[in-house]
């Protein structure tokens, strides 16, 4: 029972990895593609956090503008003077690193654990048939 538990929440998380890649997919194909720069690493606000994110610069409609990235790493992903190409949304307001990991890295994590997940329950829910593929002189 608690196989089939977790091979739906597998295939649930799934879903949602591919329903966030083609949200995304969409978001940046409505998108203003726009060189920036890189002027600040942001420190996360946990007191044991050593991540980063960037704060980014550039210059749009006769305006200086700068937003910071929802997306902490430690490492960070990018340095300080750092050119960028950022894309904005004009119907949402939003920018973002035009970078596959600040664009598509959680879905495709999601997406890659649910794969994992689904396939290791379908391994252990058929253990014996592979078991026996592995171990012919146990069959």
């Amino acid at each position: 029972m608690t196989t089939w538990i977790i091979l739906i929440i597998s295939a649930g998380l799934f879903f949602f990895a591919v329903k966030t890649g083609i949200s995304t997919y969409s978001w940046v194909s409505n998108a203003e593609s726009i060189d920036g720069t890189v002027i600040e690493l942001v420190p996360s606000r946990e007191k044991k956090s050593f991540a980063c994110a960037p704060r980014v610069a550039y210059h749009q409609a006769g305006k200086d503008r700068q937003f910071t990235s929802t997306q902490f790493s430690h490492p960070p992903d990018f340095e300080v003077g750092e050119k960028v190409k950022i894309v904005i949304n004009a119907k949402t307001n939003e920018e973002r690193i035009a970078s596959l990991g600040q664009l598509y890295g959680f879905p495709f994590v999601l997406g890659l654990l649910a794969v994992v997940m689904g396939i290791s329950v379908v391994i252990f829910m058929n253990g014996n048939r592979v078991l026996s593929i592995i171990h012919p002189n146990l069959g």
